[in-house]
């Protein structure tokens, strides 16, 4: 746990300002995209996936335009936020590593169980894979990666950092500073539930509210562990999208976080980092 707590405090207080601002972004962009929505003509549009890809695209884009500008403003480097060119490329080769690993499992199982095995939708093309593939790359990883940097990277040390100077025992400040954090993360995909998928019962929103705060606490302890944002994007991706190659109904979000949570518990992290050049 030192060696945790002395890779938080090595991380700059970023100033308040850029904070505000940051979390502004997270309360103010996620209502404005998905309030369209609620336009007859919009959703009418975005029933064509080739539309709602673009959408999603354009938001995610302005949104890491506007996080870089912000960055730029700050103290904080690249390497505090786990995106030093070494740890993306490891990022990337681990997390499609986990990947290959849990489909050639799966594709084991059914061998070894007498079952054949047949190829997804997502699989069954090269249509049906460009459009899977693009989906997955430009939508789903792009949004995972925008809210492990801020509810993970970013979030957890600062809200850390402020803790600290209040409350004695380092352990109870991060506790209560990943308590804060995922509470903001469930919060800020109510704009989602309330105009694009219209829920209305207090019921629903409550339990979603609760699945999407544990989850952050999953996606928190494994960038923790690993503190690498590409490889728990990877992981968050694939939890929100079912990018399987054969058909099965093996339990693959239980899988994926068995064989991500090995990974990390071998993780080894680099004795010295270095800063990047684009920094």
């Amino acid at each position: 746990m030192n060696k945790l707590f002395d890779y938080l405090e090595d991380i700059p207080a970023s100033k308040k300002w850029v904070m505000l601002l940051v979390l502004l972004s997270m309360a103010s962009i996620p209502v404005l995209a998905n309030w369209v929505f609620i336009i007859v003509g919009w959703r009418d549009l975005f029933k064509n996936q080739l539309y709602l890809l673009a959408w999603g695209v354009v938001v995610y884009l302005f949104w890491i335009i506007f996080l870089v500008w912000l960055k730029r403003n700050d103290d904080l480097h690249w390497r505090h936020l786990s995106l030093g060119s070494a740890e993306i490329k490891k990022g990337l080769v681990l997390g499609f590593c986990a990947y290959a690993v849990v489909q050639v499992g799966v594709m084991l199982k059914l061998v070894f169980s007498g079952h054949s095995l047949t190829l997804t939708n997502s699989f069954s093309s090269i249509g049906n894979f460009s459009k899977a593939i693009g989906i997955f790359a430009f939508n789903i990883f792009i949004g995972a990666f925008i809210e492990e940097v801020l509810n993970r990277a970013y979030l957890i040390p600062q809200v850390y950092l402020l803790l600290k100077r209040k409350v004695e025992r380092k352990s109870f400040a991060l506790l209560i500073a990943l308590l804060i954090t995922q509470i903001l993360f469930a919060l800020s995909h109510l704009p989602r539930d309330l105009f694009r998928y219209e829920v209305t019962s207090m019921d629903a929103l409550f339990s979603t509210q609760v699945n999407l705060f544990w989850s952050g606490l999953i996606y928190a302890v494994l960038y923790l562990k690993t503190r690498n944002i590409i490889f728990v994007s990877f992981f968050h991706a694939l939890a929100s999208f079912n990018l399987t190659i054969v058909t099965s109904d093996a339990p693959l979000l239980l899988y994926n976080g068995i064989v991500f949570f090995i990974i990390a518990i071998l993780w080894r992290k680099p004795k010295e980092k270095t800063e990047p050049a684009w920094a």
